[in-house]
């Protein structure tokens, strides 16, 4: 076999031999891995488009949100429903409105973490409370 010997160029200049990287190359470091991040909370808001017609979006976000949500059996659950109308006359709600509203709440409250009862849905007279 023939001595190796530097290479010669049409330039006239000198390469190496051997070449610069024609040796064994190492062998790939692996990929870093980076810890993945799993979510843990989620909350969500919403304000209706159409809040004199709620149930096709109330419908749609427990179907595909809450729903979603309380397929997973390790998760604590709470969907809490906000509602808020003023009345927009001087003269307020009728009384047989507030009565109503009223009635229809009771079946709605909720139990705190002590256990006892407290009414969530209430009819506030803003006029008393200076709002």
């Amino acid at each position: 076999m023939p001595a190796r010997h530097p290479l010669e160029i049409v330039d006239g200049s000198v390469l190496p031999d051997p070449l610069p990287g024609d040796g064994p190359k190492p062998p790939p470091s692996p990929p870093l891995t980076m810890p993945v991040r799993r979510v843990k909370r989620f909350h969500g808001e919403v304000a209706l488009s159409e809040p004199r017609r709620p149930i096709p979006e109330l419908t749609k976000i427990v179907d595909e949100v809450v729903g979603r949500l309380a397929q997973q059996s390790e998760v604590r659950l709470s969907v809490t429903l906000q509602i808020e109308a003023e009345h927009t006359a001087e003269a307020g709600l009728p009384d047989d409105t507030v009565r109503a509203i009223s009635e229809n709440a009771k079946p709605f409250a909720s139990r705190t973490s002590a256990g006892t009862r407290s009414r969530r849905l209430r009819v506030r007279d803003s006029a008393a409370t200076g709002a």
